[in-house]
């Protein structure tokens, strides 16, 4: 009898290790896709004015800035590309318990801004996507209630455009209002910065750890006549409005 019973007990172990196994494997999958973006954490508010300042990072925590400035990174039109004082950016990424941040730091050297918001589309501008809950659907490649399209630009006299271009579903006009954006042209291009508070995104910091993003930098050379010439793009396995083929932080 307590052969039989040790027996019992020793294929119930076995079948929960192959449990526990196979369940992390799924998690690591789920969290695994695309390539990682690093995002740092920061210990104080950043101002958001346009302007490069040294984010103010906790203690042994690395600066981190990603460089795009490749041909392959143009997915949109990479023929019309001249390098990088054409279009090419460093882009970082950071975060606190009130917002996520980000700084493009843009080479571009025709800068077309819009005559007005509702010219965004043609004129030079950022768009970050965002999947707030990777790890709930990451192998949903249609964008749905938790993923997320946001275009920030600026017009000609200086007011910052924060447009939510999410498919399929209404505008989201708090989100516009709160997000915080700052341009400043410079002799090279231009500098954008971006606080989007979490709450607005409903995300936890500590619970939702894993995020999917991706990074554009749209581009327009000519004034007199401005188009969406050319997209750069976070990742080169950019697939339009498919959260599969974000980056994650």
């Amino acid at each position: 009898m307590k052969k039989k019973v040790f027996q019992l007990l020793w294929y119930l172990c076995l079948v929960m290790l192959w449990f526990i196994g196979t369940e992390k494997i799924v998690l690591q999958q789920a969290s695994a896709r695309g390539d990682e973006l690093y995002a740092v954490e920061l210990d104080s508010p950043i101002v958001i004015d346009g302007t490069v300042e040294r984010w103010p990072y906790i203690d042994g925590a690395p600066e981190t800035e990603h460089a795009f400035s490749k041909e392959a990174d143009v997915v949109f039109h990479p023929e019309r590309w001249k390098g990088e004082e054409d279009l090419s950016a460093t882009i970082c990424v950071g975060w606190n318990e009130q917002n996520l941040h980000f700084t493009f730091k843009i080479r571009d050297n025709q800068v077309v801004f819009a005559k007005n918001p509702e010219q965004l589309l043609k004129s030079d501008h950022v768009e970050i996507w965002l999947d707030t809950q990777l790890d709930y659907d990451c192998e949903n490649a249609k964008m749905n209630e938790d993923d997320l399209q946001l275009a920030i630009g600026m017009t000609r006299n200086g007011q910052p455009i924060v447009a939510d271009w999410t498919p399929r579903r209404k505008r989201n006009e708090a989100l516009e209002r709160g997000v915080k954006a700052a341009f400043q042209k410079n002799a090279k291009g231009y500098i954008v910065e971006v606080a989007i508070p979490l709450a607005l995104l409903k995300i936890n910091p500590v619970q939702d750890w894993r995020i999917g993003v991706l990074l554009d930098v749209s581009d327009t050379d000519n004034a007199d006549n401005p188009r969406q010439e050319k997209l750069l793009y976070s990742s080169q396995e950019r697939r339009f409005r498919d959260p599969t083929s974000f980056m994650y932080f």
